[in-house]
């Protein structure tokens, strides 16, 4: 789940950044690149941010690799003994058992993200649902006159009448769509002339003949998604603006584009401002949305000019090409399994250090320690009246004694030895427990007469098994 969370995490960065470009774009060539195209454009966006998967081209301009998942080969021994609450019998059987390992850091992040995208995607359903409980208590019919009008609309638009409600509901503001199974449309009141019920029962429909509901969902779902991704939230903003002005076009061009049409249109939409605390749902499209974006609505409206063809697609083939080739720059993999030793065969590398028998050691536990991803096994026992703990190593087999591990004090002494140096004049930036090549190791980064290193010594051996001279701080 991780490696997939850090896929999807650069998939998201990359096209927060076509975001940013693209609304650098609608706002130096407003002209150029229309309402139609430019909600096209962030349609294609939109299903780039809910589906992270991109081509691979060759291995990736950058590789990123995630920790490899681990496997135990247990091998039984071939005696019968018990120990806690288990019982191992002989035979020498193979089985293949996954140990319990904690998860990474990358594990937890991405429970943490998929917990908040699903709360906030249920945050939405709940709000539509509770819309839906309003409509259905609070929405009244029409008057006939304003049913057959829509029954007219529907029939010049070539759309059926039998999926399409109308209901009028106080607690709007404005005109809007929605139910996906039965689209329904909402008035604020019955009280519209003719003329402006013909323009707003055709943005309305134009809006259910695109689909526009469906693509609301969509945004929603991206949204919840990608909820760390601020460039998302301002692009739901723009797209709903260059949505209602798309639809708008649309509707100048079914229902006339002559200047009087528009201004009358224009004033329709301005008549519409209404109480920002009216009750509305992510979920459905609405006849005015918002102030923010009534500017360029009235620029679409008032404007007839059309972009030149060649023009138009530079921008969504852009988009496009860009959002399939980033697969190919950051690419994320796991490194190959690692497989450790059974407690079974870690216990028989015990008894032959030791040269003990197995019935020598009394009230035997066998416990895991994780340290990173490296795996020991851990054994308490009693050996002629006296308690004992062994570690014995999953991949190399080191038996060794807790109290035979250094500490981080005595990783510097070794390293000052290795290399000659003094200890006037150290100081230790940062240290930890690691694993390197396969050994248990303290990985310390130390300033020593001003040049920064970081080493690997050895947690049994003191041995310095690596040094590398840093050209920057950590």
């Amino acid at each position: 789940m991780g490696q997939f969370f850090l896929s999807f995490l650069i998939s998201s960065f990359v096209m927060g950044l076509i975001i940013l470009v693209v609304m650098l774009l609608r706002r130096l060539f407003p002209k150029v690149f229309t309402p139609h195209l430019r909600y096209f454009v962030w349609v294609v966006i939109l299903i780039g941010l809910v589906i992270p998967f991109r081509p691979i081209i060759g291995g990736g301009l950058f590789g990123l690799q995630m920790p490899a998942n681990h496997t135990t080969n247990q091998s039984i021994v071939n005696q019968e003994f018990l120990f806690g609450q288990e019982q191992m019998v002989g035979g020498g059987e193979q089985i293949l058992i996954t140990t319990t390992q904690p998860l990474s850091l990358w594990d937890v992040l991405a429970i943490i993200w998929f917990g908040v995208a699903v709360a906030i995607l249920l945050f939405h359903i709940w709000r539509y649902i509770r819309f839906w409980g309003l409509i259905k208590r609070w929405g009244a019919d029409p008057s006939n006159a304003t049913e057959e009008l829509l029954k007219s609309m529907l029939s010049n638009m070539e759309l059926s009448s039998k999926n399409i409600r109308l209901k009028v509901c106080g607690f709007v503001s404005t005109s809007m769509i929605v139910g996906f199974a039965r689209p329904t449309i909402l008035l604020p009141h019955d009280d519209f002339a003719t003329e402006e019920l013909e323009l707003i029962f055709c943005h309305e429909l134009v809006h259910h003949r695109r689909g526009d509901l469906f693509i609301k969902l969509l945004s929603v779902v991206a949204a919840s998604l990608n909820w760390f991704n601020p460039a998302v939230y301002l692009m739901n903003k723009v797209k709903q603006a260059d949505c209602e002005a798309s639809c708008d076009q649309a509707v100048m061009a079914k229902m006339g584009n002559e200047m009087d049409n528009r201004q009358f249109y224009a004033e329709i939409i301005m008549d519409m401002i209404g109480d920002k605390r009216s009750k509305k749902t992510a979920l459905s499209t609405c006849f005015y949305s918002s102030k923010g974006g009534l500017r360029q609505r009235m620029e679409a409206v008032m404007s007839a000019d059309r972009p030149a063809r060649k023009v138009a697609f530079v921008l969504p083939a852009l988009v496009i090409g860009v959002m399939v080739f980033s697969g190919s720059v950051f690419v994320v993999s796991s490194s190959q399994p690692v497989e450790f030793m059974g407690r079974g065969d870690a216990l028989e590398i015990l008894i032959a250090h030791m040269n003990v028998n197995l019935y020598d050691l009394n009230d035997l536990i066998i416990e895991e320690e994780w340290v990173g991803n490296h795996l020991s096994w851990e054994f308490y026992f009693t050996l002629e009246g006296q308690r004992l703990n062994k570690y014995v190593n999953a991949v190399t087999g080191q038996v060794s004694e807790p109290n035979l591990r250094i500490n981080m004090e005595q990783a510097v002494d070794a390293f000052l030895r290795h290399q000659g140096a003094t200890n006037e004049s150290v100081r230790v930036l940062d240290g930890y427990i690691s694993i390197f090549g396969g050994a248990l190791v303290w990985d310390v980064v130390i300033e020593v007469n001003g040049t920064t290193s970081e080493f690997h010594v050895d947690i049994y051996t003191s041995e310095v098994l690596n040094v590398e001279v840093l050209d920057f701080l950590p």
